[in-house]
């Protein structure tokens, strides 16, 4: 931290960041307390989650009132240890490093992008890439005319970061919002460079290690840049501490970890991101008012702004760091689902009415006397969630052609080679349980699958690597249907097996992905053991 900093944070204390600054911590924890006793209502919370379990796909939920979690669940298979990817909320924790880079002097907002990356620069580059700045790229308006959702993550080539910031230019910096986590990924090349390490290192030291955050993962591209636009991976308290950061001003424990003054800027609306009127007619007349949505406030840098007058790190699929600074209030999500605004209106349609609109423990005898201690109280603790399991039968006409039959796997990757060399399935008191045997090129994995519960396991069948998923299954006639969630990640992976005589066709679909769905269909034969 530089001397700048350091004075900030001795001059403002925790007064800078409001009532409900949060101080020390053990092993990254913050306190726990009843909602009532911070002016939460009880049903509000447990009405969101229920709302949250309708819509399906949510895979954690976090609320934090003035710096303590007043309702916390897990929707199984999810896990409160579990990391989950990120997706572009990673953006978000990218401007807080370049906030830390500026307060330690080594960028400006107004630096040229060719001036920090020369050697991945054109020999002559043009007029538009000569005025690209770092306040372009942060505030996604590099002069791109194709939104770009998946950065570099799907290009294979050891030059990313020259083949991104080589990409033609078709508006003038600045001109125009275009979204693209490519953009981002040249801001983590800029300060890796500059840094001389990983990105993922130089916010660990400064952020994650301070606020007690252990999770250390930051997907990489091909030539060592770590994503910045994507990639990151962390538990769900892990952003409720994150989201109390923001709501802080970058304050912790008496050290002022990001600029006050950069949390404010990267909060606030610094360009437009709705180009029309709302539900505009073809000739761009407004046809219908009405209030602007979550994605038409305005974005800072690398956040959106909300309604509510609320903030948010963002990334697809659901996963939210949601700040409402005038309610004193975080809300984290982790999630899988497409669309993903249903979680926020969620969150405005059943918590916010509840926020405030209960008499705080000191002045309330009643709710002072219901949970004692705030600091200690439990808070709403959201039991019994799960995601939708597989529908379908527990058994079928059919099963007798998959149980104790081997397969080898004829198709396209990921599946091609895989070897079944058993499905077994056990009628218990929770219910039926399929047990496959699989040979992979890892070695023989195990993983089971329950009928309307899910079954923990791991697998390297699906990515190559062994993977935490959890998986259920059923029968729906002659179709063997199972649902396997990746449960580090948003991914879920729905397959249907069908055995014709000596052959088995597989085809399946990858939700909560940008690569192509569609998985086969892959065909396989019967073989000997």
């Amino acid at each position: 931290m530089s001397g700048a900093a350091a004075d900030r944070s001795a001059e403002s204390g925790v007064t800078d960041a409001g009532v409900g600054a949060v101080g020390s911590l053990t092993a990254g924890r913050l306190p726990r307390s009843h909602p009532a006793a911070l002016g939460v209502d009880p049903a509000a919370i447990e009405r969101l989650a229920a709302s949250l379990t309708r819509i399906g796909g949510v895979h954690s939920l976090m609320v934090v009132r003035r710096g303590q979690v007043v309702g916390e669940g897990w929707w199984a298979p999810y896990r409160a240890e579990l990391p989950h990817t990120l997706n572009s909320v990673s953006k978000s924790v990218t401007s807080l490093a370049v906030g830390i880079a500026i307060d330690e002097g080594l960028l400006g907002l107004d630096d040229r992008v060719i001036d920090l990356l020369p050697e991945h620069a054109p020999a002559q580059p043009s007029e538009r890439l000569q005025r690209l700045t770092v306040r372009h790229l942060l505030t996604m308006s590099r002069g791109c005319s194709e939104p770009d959702f998946d950065g570099v993550r799907s290009r294979a080539t050891a030059e990313a970061v020259r083949f991104v910031l080589n990409e033609p230019l078709d508006h003038k910096p600045g001109e125009r919002f275009v979204y693209s986590t490519g953009t981002t990924f040249l801001v983590a090349a800029v300060l890796q460079r500059l840094t001389g390490g990983r990105l993922l290192d130089f916010v660990a030291d400064r952020l994650f290690a301070p606020l007690g955050i252990t999770t250390r993962e930051w997907d990489s591209s091909a030539d060592g840049v770590d994503l910045g636009g994507s990639g990151l991976h962390l538990r769900t308290e892990e952003l409720a501490l994150l989201g109390q950061l923001l709501f802080q001003r970058g304050e912790w424990d008496g050290r002022q970890l990001v600029p006050a003054e950069w949390i404010d800027l990267a909060t606030s609306p610094q360009i437009v991101t709705a180009l029309v009127p709302f539900d505009a007619d073809a000739d761009g007349s407004a046809s219908v008012e009405r209030e602007p949505g979550d994605w038409e406030l305005g974005y800072g840098f690398q956040f959106w702004r909300s309604r509510h007058g609320a903030y948010r790190a963002d990334g697809a699929f659901g996963q939210f760091i949601v700040v409402m600074p005038e309610l004193e209030t975080v809300v984290v999500t982790t999630a899988g689902l497409d669309p993903m605004d249903a979680v926020l209106d969620a969150l405005w349609t059943e918590l916010l009415p509840g926020i405030g609109n209960v008499p705080d423990a000191a002045t309330s005898a009643t709710a002072a006397g219901a949970v004692g201690d705030a600091g200690s109280a439990a808070p709403a603790q959201l039991t019994g969630l799960q995601l939708a399991p597989q529908p379908g039968d527990a058994a079928s006409p059919s099963e007798d052609a998959l149980l104790a039959r081997h397969f080898v796997i004829a198709g396209d990757a990921p599946l091609r080679g895989l070897r079944v060399d058993a499905v077994a399935k056990v009628d218990g008191a929770g219910g039926a349980t399929w047990t496959l045997e699989l040979e992979t090129p890892s070695g023989t994995e195990r993983l089971g699958a329950g009928h309307g519960r899910w079954v923990e396991g791991a697998t390297s069948a699906i990515t190559g690597a062994a993977t935490p998923v959890g998986v259920s299954a059923g029968w729906a006639e002659d179709e063997w249907r199972l649902r396997i969630q990746l449960i580090e990640t948003a991914q879920t992976l729905t397959v249907a097996v069908t055995v014709d005589g000596d052959s088995v066709r597989i085809e399946g679909r990858m939700h909560g992905w940008f690569a192509p769905a569609e998985l086969g269909p892959i065909t396989g034969h019967v073989s000997p053991r």
